[in-house]
């Protein structure tokens, strides 16, 4: 797993990666959890999405900035690592959480979860443990 967050964050040479794992969750609110998480705690932020969609959103992230829509990576190598990444940090029945409702993260989430000027990323619940991936870009 070490190895795959290097090579992302070697990749993607722009903003800020997030990535938490909590293997000890109460489960009482992914908007509580994300506090726990340093983003913020508001409840309206956070959408259930498909995890086909939450794979798209990563491999949106992952493949451009969301200030400039500058490209960090190919496509190809975009979906390679979003799919590592959904296997190495979601189960596969987590329920998945993003502050896009609609997957389009081109200039961030529909609700910041950050004070970035951009951000968008996936939070997973699966029973006592969680998850997540944020991105942060500024302008």
């Amino acid at each position: 797993m070490d190895t795959l967050i290097n090579d992302v964050l070697a990749l993607r040479s722009a903003g800020w990666v997030r990535i938490c794992q909590v293997k000890q969750y109460s489960g009482d609110s992914v908007a509580k959890l994300a506090g726990q998480m340093g983003l913020k705690s508001d409840h309206s932020i956070y959408h259930a999405v498909k995890r086909n969609l939450a794979e798209q959103i990563i491999r949106c992230l992952l493949h451009k900035d969301m200030a400039y829509g500058s490209v960090l990576m190919d496509e190809h190598q975009a979906a390679v690592f979003s799919q590592k990444l959904m296997t190495h940090l979601f189960h596969e029945k987590a329920i998945l959480y993003t502050n896009s409702d609609t997957g389009d993260v081109q200039h961030g989430g529909g609700w910041p979860a950050t004070d970035s000027t951009f951000d968008a990323g996936v939070i997973g619940l699966n029973g006592t443990c969680a998850s997540a991936i944020w991105f942060q870009d500024e302008d």
